[in-house]
């Protein structure tokens, strides 16, 4: 056995041993994961298809060179390094096809592109073996920066923004009338929209931030805290940029709180904010590995009998096999339930003193994308007026199902109407407790107070996720699984009681009615 000196970037000499051969196990391995991608191509597809039309994951485009890169600033540690295939491994991999079968019987992009993401690092580790995988670790990781992820956290972004920026023009004397996360100064009306949530700028500094504490930091204590301090000032960052904005409107000029101007000072403040946080962390900055102090004896250089190439190609064949298996039987799955649904929805009888009636509001509607069916009625009793809308969907699957961040009670940009405030209640009907979601909007012309809940095949289901874990099974067992929004509104003025009160009164008189017109377009489409 002989053994060649190299010489790292940084330094330091390594011996590498000559018996350690990379090139079958690097060439297996690429070949492999370029079949994977070819083997998920939707999946890839609907993460670009993200990165290209959003800007807040437009990082994505760069997130598998930058892994890439940081893999190849390993080269000297991994040729000391025995490259070797994990017999057990094709076994592991059943989990994330599985589960990314689950994402799209259930037609969740997100967990798709995780459990995509998930079998690349798998089958590196399948055919590469522990040693290397821990070496690669966090290159390895940090793909997982290439789903995008996060959006839960616009609402609690939206709130903390508005209730920061509130507390601020307060705290520094100027007044302010706030309706959660609208509200107004002197000449001028403010909202907090998803656009302007900060959410784009915590995922940006989660990208940075992150690859920043890797290549400072050696130790993983320093690491996590200087992550965590980067989400904490990007929250309070957020707060601060509302409030700048509003200050600039309000004593300076309300044109450079507006269009591009307000997109250009949140990025240039965003950067200063990233710049401050950077320099602070470089105070701590680790350069040298304070526990090998570099010195290349402490590496132990790869052992191992060399593994033949035909096991290294049956493990590979087999990895390939068991992740291609899962698209396939998701588009048997699929098709076995693809039909045009003929049904309708139809309107819920009046009953208990209600009666038809025109129109509530002309300029809103709630807006469902996809649905197979949908009515829209309004019911009048004595001097109260409740609108009812139900979009219907039979069939789910992707872009045509009932839980989707495309089905919003009101659209960010809503030429009209904004939103107030939304929250979950509970509303006890006939001894039954109905968990529904309040949201109050706001327009020129008045106040509107909204209930929406989910029906699911007879069933009033509030987590979204049981209801797409719901999604799933029926799926996998051949049934549909007909689904509905129920969305009842009724306006007011400035005391919301009394239309409390009377979408409570509507719920306990007509649910029975709008249970039975959803049934029937449940039993009409099977």
């Amino acid at each position: 056995m002989t053994r060649n000196a190299e010489t790292h970037p940084a330094g330091i000499t390594y011996e590498v041993n000559s018996n350690v051969s990379w090139g079958f196990p690097a060439a297996i391995t690429l070949l492999t994961l370029f079949m994977v991608f070819a083997v998920y191509h939707e999946t890839v597809w609907s993460m670009i298809t993200v990165w290209s039309e959003s800007d807040t994951f437009a990082h994505g485009f760069v997130i598998f060179p930058i892994s890439a890169f940081l893999i190849w600033r390993k080269r000297h540690e991994l040729a000391l390094l025995q490259p070797s295939p994990v017999i057990y491994g094709p076994a592991v991999l059943i989990i994330p096809g599985f589960i990314w079968l689950l994402g799209n019987l259930s037609d969740v992009q997100v967990v798709k592109q995780f459990c995509f993401v998930a079998a690349i690092i798998l089958t590196v580790w399948v055919l590469l073996g522990w040693e290397v995988v821990k070496l690669l670790a966090f290159p390895l990781g940090y793909l997982l920066f290439a789903v995008p992820f996060g959006k839960f956290l616009v609402p609690v972004m939206i709130d903390f923004s508005a209730a920061f920026a509130i507390g601020a023009l307060r705290l520094t004397g100027i007044p302010v009338f706030s309706q959660g996360t609208s509200f107004s100064t002197p000449g001028a009306d403010w909202v907090v929209l998803e656009v302007c949530s900060g959410m784009r700028y915590l995922v940006a500094a989660l990208v940075v931030g992150t690859l920043y504490a890797y290549l400072t930091y050696r130790s993983q204590v320093r690491r996590l805290l200087f992550i965590l301090v980067t989400i904490a000032f990007t929250f309070i960052a957020s707060g601060v940029r509302v409030y700048l904005i509003v200050v600039i409107g309000h004593f300076i000029d309300m044109e450079y709180a507006k269009g591009f101007d307000h997109l250009f000072i949140g990025w240039l403040f965003f950067g200063v904010v990233m710049l401050l946080l950077f320099w602070l962390g470089s105070l701590w900055r680790e350069d040298v590995d304070e526990t090998h102090h570099g010195h290349a004896e402490d590496t132990v250089p790869g052992k191992g009998p060399v593994v033949a190439r035909t096991r290294w190609m049956i493990i590979a064949m087999t990895s390939l096999l068991v992740l291609a298996a899962w698209p396939v039987l998701g588009s048997w799955l699929e098709s076995r339930l693809q039909m045009q649904y003929s049904g309708t929805l139809p309107v819920p009888v009046a009953s208990a003193g209600w009666q038809l009636s025109g129109g509530l509001v002309d300029d809103w509607k709630p807006y469902y994308v996809g649905q197979d069916a949908e009515t829209s009625q309004t019911y009048q009793k004595a001097d109260r007026k409740i609108g009812v809308y139900m979009p219907y969907y039979q069939s789910q699957e992707q872009g045509a199902e009932l839980i989707s961040a495309n089905n919003k009670i009101v659209q960010a940009r809503h030429e009209t109407w904004s939103k107030l405030s939304r929250k979950k209640r509970t509303i006890t009907v006939s001894g039954m407790d109905i968990n529904v979601t309040e949201t109050r909007l706001r327009s020129h012309s008045g106040h509107l107070l909204v209930y929406d809940w989910n029906w699911f095949d007879g069933d009033y289901i509030t987590s979204p996720h049981l209801a797409k874990l719901m999604e799933a099974k029926n799926q996998l067992l051949g049934r549909q699984f007909p689904a509905a929004g129920i969305i009842l509104y009724t306006d007011y003025l400035e005391d919301s009681t009394q239309a409390e009160q009377s979408l409570q009164a509507f719920m306990q008189d007509m649910l029975p009615a709008i249970e039975q017109a959803l049934a029937s377009a449940a039993s009409n489409g099977t």
